[in-house]
């Protein structure tokens, strides 16, 4: 377990974020993502959802596509409420790598000084992908899993308990189904412990009597292997409906350019940085990380986690090869960052030097700056309440495209729907038609072709929204 002074650190470095991911939830409106989400689910059921009957697309992550089916149940309307999936999981993700300390604690015999100055900085590396605690997304529950099955994975191999096995199988499945691309680790990990077992004849202790305790467990183990290959069967199957554009699903690249580069460029936050100023960003990080490289490789330490991000590259190339997969990219590979930066910490904690460690703080303060220009962006941005009232102090009317993006078409449904002149067009031709014969007052659109009609035809922009423009006759 952690030291009290380690815990107290950990959770209240684990509150802060968690004030800052309620502060982002609140106050920022419908992400694209989200209301293409919303769309994709409603009017579905459980079972339609389970099938990608309709959401034939890799944005139907699996568990926030039901719970957002849940809201719409109860009639949600605020975002915040399709958002709490991934805010809860924020808590199951630091109780996880709170238990994760505790066994590398007593596994490596890390002395409580050494500790409790450096593993809690976890929390702050993964900053660039904290974001995603804040949005109605499936990456944080997958993540929150992922790190479930990471300290059963490692509890097993160090007990053998069944408890641990059972756990490490069920965390693994919902990981995997929360978001595809974790399907890889996970295989990876039950790999490595059917290896185990085999190797050093370690099966599970079932607590029963004679021979009926090795009958016992390796009916059990069978029955795992079983249960992974249904998951996986059911991962493939439907991953080969789902869209295969590259920004969603990944390309054929695995380092260049590719799976291996883009979980540099999230770390370097590129979403949200100039391209020369990514550019710098990305050159101070790497540079930072040779010292610490290095120490690893000096320690000849061979890391558990080391060796499952090993085996997922691998496993990368033969799914590749064999199946025709595409490597995933960016925030789908989350899991890589805890099983790089855990080994890396505990080495550090073990031989402990400011150069060592100077990577983290680069980290932590390229983390800080991503979500800094995130939450500066969410609070000086124009929204829904805004475009209002601008129509009441304008005494005007609103021409909405619905179908033309799926935020717009969100907002009129859930805030425009009452609000008296709204006219609303179903299709591209209609809305023309309309600008050209009856203009109105204001015109809400996006930067694509409608837009540039709209300002072809005397209509100049008034609010700039974060997936839209109000533009005025």
């Amino acid at each position: 377990m952690l030291s009290k002074k380690a815990g107290k650190v950990f959770i209240w470095s684990g509150v802060l974020l968690l004030v800052v991911m309620l502060w982002l939830s609140w106050n920022s409106e419908w992400e694209y993502d989200e209301a293409w989400s919303y769309w994709g689910t409603d009017g579905t059921s459980f079972l339609d959802i389970l099938r990608y009957t309709h959401f034939k697309v890799a944005n139907n992550h699996l568990f926030n596509s039901l719970f957002f089916h849940v809201m719409q149940t109860l009639h949600a309307k605020n975002v915040f409420f399709y958002r709490l999936l991934s805010l809860s999981s924020l808590g199951i993700y630091i109780y996880y790598l709170c238990q994760l300390f505790g066994l590398y604690k007593e596994k490596y015999g890390l002395s409580d000084n050494v500790f409790n100055s450096s593993l809690y900085t976890i929390l702050f590396l993964v900053l660039p992908f904290a974001l995603y605690f804040s949005i109605g997304r499936g990456y944080a529950f997958a993540m929150a899993m992922f790190t479930a099955a990471l300290y059963y994975f490692n509890l097993y191999i160090e007990k053998r308990g069944l408890r641990a096995l059972m756990l490490f199988l069920l965390s693994g499945t919902i990981a995997s189904l929360a978001i595809f691309s974790f399907v890889f680790v996970f295989l990876v990990m039950g790999g490595l412990i059917v290896w185990y077992v085999v190797t050093k004849r370690s099966l599970p202790r079932m607590g029963f009597p004679g021979w009926k305790e090795a009958a016992g467990s390796y009916v059990l183990l069978l029955l795992c292997l079983v249960f992974s290959a249904c998951c996986f069967l059911y991962v493939f199957a439907k991953a080969k409906l789902v869209s295969t554009d590259p920004n969603i699903i990944g390309n054929n690249s695995l380092f260049v350019n590719g799976a291996g580069s883009s979980i540099i460029s999230f770390m370097c936050v590129q979403d949200f940085l100039p391209d020369k100023v990514f550019k710098i960003i990305k050159i101070i990080f790497l540079l930072s990380a040779v010292p610490m490289v290095i120490l690893l490789i000096r320690g000849k330490e061979i890391y558990r986690e080391l060796v499952v991000l090993a085996g997922v590259f691998v496993a990368f190339f033969i799914c590749h090869k064999l199946f025709g997969t595409k490597y995933p990219l960016g925030r789908a590979l989350s899991y890589m960052y805890l099983l790089l930066y855990l080994p890396l910490l505990i080495a550090v904690s073990r031989k402990p030097h400011f150069l060592y460690g100077l990577h983290f703080y680069v980290a932590i303060l390229i983390g800080m700056i991503g979500l800094g220009v995130y939450a500066f962006r969410t609070a000086v941005r124009p929204n829904t309440n805004d475009v209002l009232r601008y129509m009441q102090n304008n005494r005007g009317r609103v021409l909405l495209m619905d179908k033309f993006n799926p935020n717009i078409s969100l907002e009129n449904e859930l805030y425009f729907q009452k609000t008296a002149g709204i006219v609303v067009m179903e299709d591209f031709a209609a809305f023309k038609n309309k600008i050209v014969s009856d203009p109105t007052d204001f015109v809400m659109t996006t930067k694509d072709s409608s837009y540039i009609f709209a300002i072809n035809n005397g209509y100049h922009e008034v609010l700039q929204l974060g997936h839209g423009m109000l533009l005025k006759k």
